[in-house]
C-alpha cells in the first residue's frame, strides 16, 4: 500500500459511521437522519452511504419485488436531495452469480443479474456485478468488475 493510499484509508476509517450493526433491517428515515448528521459533523465532505443489502429495506410493501422498488426510489430521492451517493448492494439470483463466475454473462448482459433486476435496474445509475474471481493470494483474489448500465455515459454499454 502507498504513503498516499495507506492515508486515504486512515482518513476514511476515521470518517466511518456505521448504523446499528445489531439491526437486521434498516428503515429509509433512519437513512436520511444518518446523512443530515453526517453533513453536520462533516460539512463540506462527501457522503458514501453503503447499504447492505436492499432486500433488506424495510418499508410498507409485503411482496419482496414492490419492496425493492419503493426502497430503491426512495434511496435515490435521499441520494438527490443530499447529493450523496448510495451504493445499495442487492444479492444476485442463483443462475446469474453462476453466469456471472464462469464469466457467461459480462458487461451489459449482466443488468438483470440481481435478483429482483428490473426493479434495481430502473433506479440504478450504474449496475456493477461481480463477475469471475482469479487466484487468491494473501488473503486477496482479483475479480472482474462489470459495468452493466450507466446512465451518466449515456446509455448501457
Amino acid at each position: 500500500m502507498t504513503l498516499r493510499a495507506h492515508l486515504e484509508y486512515a482518513r476514511a476509517e476515521t470518517l466511518l459511521r456505521p448504523m446499528d450493526p445489531d439491526t437486521r433491517t434498516a428503515e429509509i428515515a433512519d437513512i436520511d437522519a444518518e446523512i443530515v448528521a453526517m453533513k453536520a459533523e462533516y460539512p463540506g465532505q462527501p457522503v458514501l452511504v453503503v447499504l447492505d443489502y436492499v432486500q433488506i429495506m424495510d418499508n410498507s410493501e409485503s411482496e419482496i419485488r414492490r419492496r425493492v422498488a419503493k426502497s430503491m426510489k426512495n434511496l435515490d430521492e435521499i441520494a438527490m436531495r443530499h447529493r450523496a451517493a448510495i451504493l445499495a448492494l442487492s444479492q444476485g439470483s442463483r443462475a446469474s452469480s453462476r453466469q456471472l463466475a464462469s464469466g457467461e454473462k459480462i458487461g451489459a448482459d449482466t443488468t438483470d443479474a440481481g435478483a429482483e433486476a428490473a426493479e434495481l435496474e430502473r433506479w440504478s445509475v450504474y449496475t456493477i456485478a461481480i463477475g469471475t474471481r482469479g487466484p487468491a493470494t494473501e488473503g486477496w483474489a482479483p475479480v472482474d468488475l462489470n459495468i452493466g448500465k450507466g446512465r451518466t455515459d449515456g446509455g448501457n454499454m
